[in-house]
């Protein structure tokens, strides 16, 4: 996975030179890559564990954000103020509120308790939480066009990664369902150690 994410970093600058949010994300999702193999093979604290979930949620987050942001145009952001459209402050706030939460999440992570006190502590179901909203987010943005104004998107860009309608619907379809399906496999595997095995 490494190797992949660096072969996807030297690819993405050919198409868009300089730095970008998607080169950003590759190095993060690196990192959680590197620290979890480091967690596997050191036996650290529950909170190697906690980490690796808070990070994999929020690297899909981030993903999808990118995503979307990628065919709404700069002319059709700044058409319509936040605040005026509902939308657009809904996406917003809810953006800022998960940046917010998943940092104050992660400096839960010095406080937390080993196993000996509970399987999975309640930063674990706090996570479940964010989870499950990103679920909803993404499909309520999904049930309303992903806030792009289809019918005045330019042609596809020359370097085919932004205003590319075809490239954009196979990508957060993907993403929609691969969020669904980590949020599922999250809330049961969370949810069988926080009330049963604590039990």
């Amino acid at each position: 996975m490494t190797i992949y994410m660096v072969i996807g970093i030297r690819n993405y600058n050919r198409l868009q030179p300089g730095w970008s949010k998607v080169k950003s994300l590759f190095i993060f999702q690196t990192f959680c890559i590197v620290y979890l193999l480091i967690n596997e093979f050191t036996h650290r604290h529950i909170s190697g564990l906690f980490l690796i979930l808070l990070f994999t949620q929020y690297s899909m987050f981030m993903a999808f954000c990118i995503v979307i942001d990628s065919c709404i145009t700069e002319a059709d952001d700044h058409n319509t103020s936040w605040k005026t459209d509902k939308l657009k402050c809904f996406n917003k706030v809810f953006r800022y509120i998960c940046h917010l939460t998943t940092f104050g999440l992660f400096v839960s992570t010095f406080f937390m308790k080993n196993c000996n006190t509970s399987i999975y502590p309640a930063n674990f179901v706090a996570v479940v939480i964010l989870i499950l909203a990103h679920q909803v987010y993404d499909v309520y943005l999904s049930c309303n066009g992903y806030l792009i104004d289809w019918a005045n998107l330019p042609f596809v860009s020359s370097n085919r990664l932004r205003y590319n309608e075809v490239l954009f619907k196979k990508q957060s379809k993907c993403l929609l369902i691969a969020n669904l399906v980590f949020g599922i496999i999250s809330i049961l595997t969370v949810a069988s150690g926080y009330f049963i095995m604590n039990k």
